[in-house]
């Protein structure tokens, strides 16, 4: 997944957020809702203006956000040419139901075959045996009850990949405290600064992390 992918899914996971947080009806996804303002959303994920704006593009050509709000051409009708229909202003973008299922859904996609497996049972992460940087652990269980614990595992993975590990857990530590809140949004975004640079293998794993913790938030 390359980076405007990534970022794709990070805004579309805040929209969901955002949409879920608010209460809103089902209906709200066909009829249109005034979502994320697009300050607010450069704000947090437009650090990379190109990236960001491909980014709203990728989502809108595949009908998984709208912006709005709409307002019709002001034509001068004295002049010989009538441009017909409505545009968008680009204030704020909106889920569509398409967009809604996708974000959902998104993380319980399977991963690619080869990669190392990870198990959730209960309040504990069971990692199978898998190399990660120059190191292989042949079993691990974490307890999500031990905050500290799961800081300090995804601090490891984030050094096997050459990450400061001063550096790391503050975010490592940011990062559980989302999940544990069940905020996906934030949870994502902290997840692509920590991970962003793994390898595939790490980010699976660590991911798994995050997601279980987020799961057992939300009692799943």
């Amino acid at each position: 997944m390359n980076s405007v992918d990534q970022l794709a899914e990070a805004i579309l996971a805040h929209c969901y957020s955002d949409f879920r947080n608010r209460g809103l009806a089902a209906s709200a996804l066909a009829d249109g809702y005034e979502g994320p303002t697009f300050p607010s959303l450069r704000e947090e994920f437009g650090q990379d203006p190109v990236n960001f704006d491909l980014a709203i593009e990728s989502l809108e050509s595949e009908d998984y956000l709208e912006t709005g709000p709409t307002a019709a051409y002001d034509n001068d009708w004295s002049s010989g040419v009538i441009v017909l229909g409505v545009y968008s202003k680009r204030e704020y973008v909106h889920l569509t139901e398409k967009g809604y299922r996708k974000a959902q859904y998104g993380a319980e996609k399977p991963g690619p075959v080869g990669q190392p497996q990870v198990h959730i049972s209960g309040s504990t992460f069971v990692q199978s045996p898998v190399g990660v940087g120059n190191t292989v652990s042949q079993s691990l269980t974490l307890n999500f009850d031990r905050t500290e614990e799961v800081v300090a595992y995804l601090v490891e993975l984030a050094q096997s990949n050459g990450e400061n590990a001063d550096e790391a857990k503050p975010l490592a530590r940011e990062l559980v405290g989302a999940a544990n809140c069940g905020d996906m949004a934030r949870g994502r975004s902290l997840f692509q600064k920590l991970f962003g640079a793994a390898s595939d293998a790490v980010r699976q794993i660590a991911w798994g992390v995050v997601s279980a913790l987020i799961a057992k938030q939300m009692g799943i």
